[in-house]
């Protein structure tokens, strides 16, 4: 059985859990002092989850490895649980036989942290990357089966003597014993399997719009209409984005289910946003109209002429900062697709341009769309939605590119291909 003591300082709930663990005869690794933050005391051979390395901690530990308990020691990547900051570790445990510990027996560390896959694409963008729990899963059960040992490990780990673990500190955090090599080598083989995988989309994407031959032939004027025109029409609602208050936008890491704040400047550098805000207070915010959150489905367009751009916001909520809009369409009028392809087009930035500078705006309700039936809509929004995606996967495998190549080559540099045999 395993106990979990809440914070020490103060509070009727923690005294109350801290007094069950003190009268409980099965806890035999000793207590924490009752300002110490974390208490993980273990008993016949159940899991329980630690992750702390303070001090106090050291004599636990010392006393789980002495007695031959600590099978162990997993650290989860963050997100898994509350606090979703955290990497939690999860410690494996075995029944004592009263014997001790075997001179020769080794405790297994584990960095399951590795095993995610690297936050890029459009998750880099909404700031949003789940966990993996089925890759999570098999990886942590491999190493644990293999016992750090040959086999087809899928995240870092090594197997560690408890004779080298009983030092000064005591630090069982894997991520502090798993060699650089071992924790490299996994990273490259995610890399090329990944990059292996945007290959495949690219060829599928490639296959699918070569095959869209563009008319050489004038063919009749369909004409344009304006954003305006459409708004005026009913045909689409625009809504502007704003600056939430400095206080209140986070940074860091955030849990799943946050909502990321978007800017220019995060646009322009292409990445993850770095500030997000709770979902709560974000769909509060939204409903009070003090911030101007998207919907699924909604078009995104950036106002601002060096960084023009729209696309089909499909990992929505974003909360959208100044000189993004937020544009909702009739489905019985427009496809939001064919709206987004049709905004983007940079001759659609020039004409709505105030003027040619990196510091201008774009007029958006100036910016015009293709007048044709919403039948015709779908299959150019079709057609748009491929490039998008085509767009995003070059993107990604130009990232990803680049890490295989910056990785492959501190390798080699450090003299690490194998040596021929014979």
């Amino acid at each position: 059985m395993g106990h979990d003591v809440p914070s020490g300082r103060g509070g009727e709930g923690g005294l109350r859990a801290r007094f069950r663990v003190i009268c409980d005869k099965r806890a035999v690794y000793n207590t924490l002092h009752s300002l110490e933050s974390i208490l993980a005391v273990a008993a016949f051979g159940t899991a329980t989850v630690g992750g702390d390395t303070v001090t106090a901690i050291s004599r636990i530990r010392a006393a789980l490895l002495r007695a031959g308990v600590l099978r162990a020691v997993i650290a989860l990547p963050p997100g898994c649980a509350p606090p979703h900051s955290v990497a939690l570790h999860l410690w494996v445990l075995r029944a004592p036989d009263g014997s001790g510990v075997d001179p020769g027996s080794e405790v297994l560390l584990v960095d399951a942290a590795s095993t995610q896959p690297e936050v890029t694409g459009r998750a880099q963008r909404t700031g949003r990357a789940g966990i993996d729990w089925p890759l999570l899963r098999r990886s942590v059960l491999s190493a644990v089966r293999t016992e750090g040992g040959p086999g087809d490990q899928t995240c870092a780990c090594v197997s560690r003597p408890v004779i080298e673990l009983l030092d000064d500190e005591i630090d069982l955090t894997p991520a502090r014993h798993v060699p650089d090599i071992a924790a490299a080598g996994l990273g490259l083989r995610r890399s090329w399997a990944r990059f292996g995988a945007l290959l495949d989309e690219l060829h599928d994407l490639t296959t699918t719009l070569s095959q869209l031959e563009l008319n050489a032939e004038d063919g009749p004027d369909q004409g344009a209409v304006t954003v305006s025109d459409l708004a005026r029409a009913g045909a689409l609602s625009l809504r502007t984005g704003q600056h939430p208050a400095d206080d209140t936008v986070l940074t860091g890491d955030a849990p799943a289910d946050a909502v990321p704040v978007l800017t220019v400047s995060d646009v322009l550098a292409g990445g993850r946003p770095p500030g997000w805000l709770p979902a709560q207070e974000a769909s509060e915010g939204g409903k009070r109209g003090i911030l101007t959150v998207t919907a699924p489905g909604e078009v995104v367009i950036v106002g601002a002429y060096r960084a023009f751009d729209a696309w089909v916001d499909v990992d929505a909520p974003t909360v959208l900062g100044p000189q993004l809009f937020a544009v909702r369409v009739d489905p019985a009028l427009l496809d939001p697709w064919f709206l987004a392809g049709c905004l983007r087009a940079p001759t659609n930035a020039r004409r709505a341009g105030t003027h040619a500078s990196s510091s201008s705006r774009v007029d958006i309700r100036r910016l015009q769309v293709l007048r044709i039936p919403l039948e015709e809509q779908r299959r150019y929004g079709e057609a748009f939605r491929r490039l998008s995606a085509f767009e995003r996967s070059l993107r990604e495998a130009g990232t990803v590119g680049r890490e295989l190549v910056g990785g492959m080559i501190d390798g080699l540099s450090t003299g690490k291909l194998p040596r021929r045999r014979g």
